[in-house]
């Protein structure tokens, strides 16, 4: 019996296997990561956003309404915007976490 053609034997592709459980300190980092965002986040955002709407007295901010809803967008941007085009906030790089 002649051996089929080379374009008429079916491909087969393997399914994934599953994902190894991340060790624990592969979870921390994750939670560090985030943390550490999330503060630089809110002292680079909030004092840069207070300075330009004048609420800097003695080296403090304070922000509310306005400013501070200004704030959380920053904030939620800077994660999808990261997330989406760079392939992680700057801590999740730098722990070296995240999505591969």
């Amino acid at each position: 019996m002649p051996s089929p053609a080379p374009s008429e034997v079916p491909v087969v592709q393997a399914a994934p296997g599953p994902k190894a459980n991340p060790s624990w300190g592969q979870v921390l980092a994750s939670v560090f990561a985030v943390a550490f965002d999330l503060v630089m986040v809110f002292f680079v955002g909030g004092y840069a956003i207070a300075y330009l709407t004048g609420n800097i007295k003695n080296g403090e901010f304070n922000l509310s309404s306005r400013p501070a809803m200004l704030l959380l967008v920053l904030i939620f941007a800077y994660f999808i915007i990261c997330m989406k085009f760079f392939g992680g906030t700057l801590w999740q790089r730098t722990l070296r976490v995240g999505r591969r």
